[in-house]
């Protein structure tokens, strides 16, 4: 007998497990658009004097959920950079009509938002057959999208009408896109890929690109994660991970990490190509006017967490027509660097901006976020029991044994005043402030006065406190920066030569606005007195914390305006007398096994060692970082 020249069984088997992989890491792909829209129908809740008009994601999300303001703006800002973009490339080229497809366009109603507003475009929503099959039996239940769009002449995809087209094509299948493509109108050709081609190999999803970069008047708009410091990095390890465990990998960002690679990729097959992250778009796209609407939404203090996740994210506009962004992207030099002499301590404490203060040559830490607002404090990381301790806060001071201020939510600021007794473990409640005060800085300049400088607050305030008569003294201080309105700066007091130090911080919440100066600053019959000593980039962030350690200035983690703040600069050195900024590089072996998130974190001199305590953030949707806390020699 022949003998069979067809497959094994063995390899019968081995393409049937193929398939059914392949079929699952699918279904997992278009799972990820509930989780998507679900938080944005939140926004178009929530965010109604800054979304289009209308209430479109409620077609396709029947119950809404709220998410945290941190999710929310997130999203708002992701679908807002796609509009604007949209927007520009057809103010570009006035005269043409414009076709705008969506690649994986899962359920967004992006098209159905762009129509209510009169814009005079058609759209063609592209994603698995199965997913828009769904959709066209969600769209076929609302009169008001049937209304909007017009009759289905058939003859092309699930719906053809004449300025919506839906279609069902596994991008995968690239002769089948291929053959899409011909049948668009002519036109201004707008591709759009919202991280839908973000879980495909990257060979696929380039042929996407390609085919699409043949088609006339090309544009693409990609949005995609980047890892800026590397898949180390505690957030981007967060959130490798959280796809990962949803068995829809990012597969393009480990081909493309960097803003330099998506460059690089997409000059493959577009002549113009430029790129922004997204606070940059926050920066760049959104106008005053609008960021005033988005303060107002909902109350906010989670810039930290915004940012970060915007630096997580780009816009990248390829064309071999016009380029739309109007900024340049900003560059910073680079700096000499010196390893760290730094170690993770055994203990560390899961809390978000606590304070902490080091009395009788103990570590003490209060209050701080954990699943809720603490009222606890620990002594050298273990949980101590204390007689009448202050409510639950965050984002206050504890100097010298002394804790003054903070918040419970956003906007509800504190202005009480405790004395810690460190030998009883017992609170004493002092004089109140004049105002309430949160993310401030509060340094002693003597042994009885505290300084209470900026923070958040009804109104600004400076305020000198003596927490020996228990009574305040409002300072007034003229300079280009107010001192008595700026934010989450790093701040430090030399008590033996009365010089203190300001650097970074947030001059402005709503934009919001990073100072890049360090200033030099003392008292003078009690009126504040201040120099600027320099400026430079790796000044500009909020949250930071300074210190001053062996004659020189350290400025430890926060958010940087401009990058990420990755292995070699998430910690500087500053030389106040020679104007020098140095690296201070983390070893490999802390980073890749015990990376730090140094944010909402504090800072203390003990045993002549910098310590690095608790802090840490949420992840956007991704989940919570705690930060290790850390021992430095420099």
């Amino acid at each position: 007998m022949p003998k069979s020249t067809g497959p094994s069984p063995q390899e019968l088997r081995k393409i049937e497990k193929d398939r059914r992989r392949k079929q699952y890491e699918d279904i997992q792909v278009q799972g990820t658009n509930n989780s998507s829209i679900v938080s944005k129908r939140s926004v178009e809740m929530i965010y109604q004097s800054v979304c289009p008009p209308g209430e479109w994601f409620k077609h396709f999300v029947p119950k809404g959920k709220r998410r945290s303001p941190a999710i929310n703006r997130g999203y708002w800002i992701r679908m807002e950079s796609i509009r604007s973009m949209i927007i520009r490339i057809m103010e570009s080229e006035p005269q043409k009509p414009v076709n705008v497809i969506n690649l994986g366009c899962g359920y967004d109603p992006l098209p159905f938002q762009m129509l209510s507003m009169g814009h005079n475009m058609t759209f063609y929503d592209i994603d698995y057959p199965d997913l828009v099959k769904n959709k066209h039996d969600m769209i076929l239940k609302s009169k008001e999208i049937q209304d909007l769009v017009g009759p289905d002449a058939g003859g092309l995809g699930l719906m053809n009408c004449d300025k919506y087209k839906l279609i069902g094509c596994d991008l995968k299948n690239h002769e089948v896109y291929k053959d899409q493509m011909k049948k668009l109108k002519p036109g201004v050709n707008i591709f759009i890929a919202e991280v839908s081609l973000a879980y495909m190999h990257f060979t696929d999803a380039n042929k996407i690109i390609g085919y699409s970069s043949e088609v006339p008047n090309s544009h693409f708009l990609i949005l995609e994660q980047i890892l800026p410091a590397g898949t180390k990095e505690a957030f981007a390890t967060k959130m490798l991970n959280h796809f990962s465990k949803l068995r829809s990998s990012l597969k393009c960002v480990e081909e493309y990490p960097l803003i330099e690679h998506q460059i690089s990729r997409f000059q493959q097959y577009y002549k113009h190509v430029e790129v922004k992250n997204l606070f940059e778009n926050w920066n760049d796209l959104i106008d005053e006017t609008t960021k005033q609407k988005v303060d107002e939404v909902e109350s906010f203090d989670e810039w930290e967490e915004f940012i970060l996740f915007c630096q997580h994210y780009v816009v990248l506009h390829a064309t071999n027509d016009s380029l739309v962004y109007k900024q340049p992207n900003v560059s910073l030099q680079s700096r000499p660097v010196v390893e760290l002499n730094i170690k993770p301590d055994t203990k560390s404490l899961d809390l978000k901006y606590p304070a902490s203060c080091v009395v009788g040559g103990s570590i003490y830490v209060n209050g701080g976020l954990g699943q809720t607002r603490s009222i606890k404090t620990y002594k050298d990381s273990e949980e101590l029991e204390t007689l009448d301790p202050p409510s639950g806060r965050m984002c206050h001071t504890f100097t010298d044994g002394i804790l003054v201020g903070g918040r419970t939510q956003p906007g509800s600021f504190l202005k009480d005043v405790y004395r810690f007794n460190a030998k009883e473990a017992k609170w004493s409640r002092l004089e109140d402030l004049p105002v309430g005060v949160s993310r401030h800085s509060a340094v002693s300049v003597d042994t009885e006065r505290i300084l209470i400088i900026g923070g958040q607050s009804q109104k600004g305030s400076m305020i000198l406190y003596n927490h020996k008569t228990q009574t305040s003294k409002l300072l007034q201080c003229s300079s280009e920066i107010d001192f008595s309105t700026i934010a989450s700066f790093g701040c430090d007091f030399d008590v033996d030569q009365q010089v203190g130090y300001i650097i970074g911080g947030q001059t402005n919440k709503q934009s919001p606005r990073f100072s890049n100066k360090l200033f030099k600053f003392w008292l003078e019959n009690d009126e504040f007195k201040h120099k600027m000593v320099m400026e430079d980039a790796e000044f500009e962030r909020m949250d930071c914390k300074l210190v001053k350690y062996n004659e020189t200035l350290v400025v430890v983690g926060g958010i940087n305006y401009n990058q990420i703040l990755g292995q070699d600069n998430i910690i500087v050195k500053v030389s106040v007398c020679g104007k020098k900024v140095v690296y201070g590089r983390i070893p490999d072996r802390v980073w890749k096994n015990h990376s730090p998130l140094m944010i909402g974190h504090n800072v203390v001199i003990h045993d002549n060692q910098i310590k690095v305590l608790n802090g840490g953030v949420v992840c956007y949707s991704f989940g919570s970082v705690y930060n290790p806390s850390y021992s430095i020699d420099w």
